[in-house]
C-alpha cells in the first residue's frame, strides 16, 4: 500500500460487516484491535514504505512524503529535490554527484537544470 487514510469502521464496512455483526470479531480481530486502541472513526494513515508494511498510525502521513518513500524504496541513489535551489546545491555539493562514480548522475541533473532553464550551459 503506497498511501491510504481510512479508519477501523471504514476497513470493516469494506469486508461487509459492522462491528455489532456477529462474525465480524472472529474474522477480523486485527481491525477490532485497531479500534480499541484508536476508535472506530480515528483517521489511521498506511504508507507501507514509510511506515512498515500493514501499519496504521493515527499520526498524519503526507501522501507526497509516502510516494517519495515508495520511489526510494531498494534506490539507494535515489535523490528527490523539492526546488530549483535544493537541486542546484546538490548538483555541486552532494558527494554522490562527484567523482568518476557520480559523473553520469551529474551529468544527468545537470541536464535537467539546464532544460529547466535553472541554471545555464557553461561548457
Amino acid at each position: 500500500m503506497i498511501f491510504t487514510v481510512t479508519s477501523p469502521r471504514r476497513l470493516l464496512e469494506a469486508a461487509g460487516l459492522t462491528p455489532q455483526s456477529p462474525e465480524a470479531g472472529a474474522s477480523h480481530g486485527p481491525i477490532f484491535e485497531l479500534a480499541e486502541k484508536h476508535g472506530w472513526d480515528t483517521d489511521l494513515y498506511r504508507a507501507d514504505d514509510l511506515l512498515g508494511e500493514g501499519v496504521y498510525d493515527p499520526e498524519p502521513v503526507s501522501e507526497f512524503e509516502a510516494c517519495v518513500a515508495t520511489l526510494a524504496e531498494g534506490l539507494h541513489a535515489c535523490r528527490v529535490y523539492l526546488s530549483d535551489e535544493s537541486a542546484t546545491r546538490a548538483l555541486y555539493g552532494d558527494p554522490f554527484y562527484q567523482g568518476r562514480e557520480g559523473f553520469p548522475a551529474h551529468m544527468a541533473l545537470r541536464e535537467q537544470l539546464i532544460a529547466l532553464e535553472v541554471i545555464s550551459d557553461d561548457l
